[in-house]
C-alpha cells in the first residue's frame, strides 16, 4: 500500500470516529475548523497511528503547518525526502 493511502486511511478512520463520510477527503479538503474540524487530538490521533506504521513524525524534526489533505500528505513526503 502506498504511503498516501495509509494516510488517507488514518484520516478516514478519525472521520468515521467524528460520524464525516471519509469520502469528503479530497486533496483540497481543509482538516480544520474551516473544514472537517479535526481539533488538536484528532490530529495526534492520526500522527501517533502513522508513526506506528510508517515509522516516523514529521513533526518531531520540523516546525510543520498544514491546511488541507494534500498538506499533510506533503508532510509525509518530505520526512521521507530527508
Amino acid at each position: 500500500m502506498e504511503e498516501r493511502e495509509i494516510i488517507l486511511e488514518a484520516l478516514a478512520r478519525v472521520c468515521d470516529e467524528k460520524g464525516l463520510a471519509p469520502t469528503a477527503l479530497q486533496d483540497h479538503t481543509v482538516l480544520g475548523a474551516s473544514g472537517l474540524d479535526f481539533d488538536s487530538l484528532d490530529m495526534a490521533t492520526v500522527v501517533a497511528e502513522l508513526d506506528g506504521i510508517l515509522g516516523k513524525d514529521p513533526f518531531a524534526s520540523q516546525q510543520a503547518s498544514f491546511h488541507t489533505v494534500a498538506d499533510f500528505v506533503e508532510l509525509y513526503r518530505r520526512a521521507t525526502a530527508s
